[in-house]
């Protein structure tokens, strides 16, 4: 069974209470570009912490340590965090992740393309 994938860009609360209220989501991503990079926004926080509560396990792309989304990790979770303190450069990299991610989910969906 494929695991499925909520991805969260967090603009506003409005998608905290989705993530509250869909328990058939087994994963969260917990980004948002501007704050994110640092991992210290409250919004982004707080959906890992709705995200937990329904059992979902989080990735959390962050830059330059995690800042406090690191700390909000549980055992389950995936963090990946881009070395650099440049906030162009985090972003760059974030791009690139969540190219990947989306292409590695329509493989598992769809197969290798022709």
């Amino acid at each position: 069974m494929i695991p499925r994938l909520s991805p969260y860009v967090l603009p506003s609360s409005m998608a905290l209470s989705g993530c509250r209220t869909n328990a058939n989501i087994s994963w969260s991503l917990a980004y948002r570009s501007g704050s994110a990079e640092c991992g210290n926004s409250a919004n982004v926080i707080e959906a890992m912490h709705a995200a937990h509560e329904i059992g979902a396990r989080v990735i959390a792309l962050t830059g330059n340590g995690g800042g406090k989304m690191a700390g909000v990790l549980k055992g389950g979770d995936e963090h990946i965090c881009v070395p650099h303190q440049s906030t162009a450069r985090i972003q760059e990299v974030h791009l690139l992740v969540l190219h990947c991610l989306c292409d590695a989910i329509d493989y598992q969906l769809f197969g290798a393309k022709k």
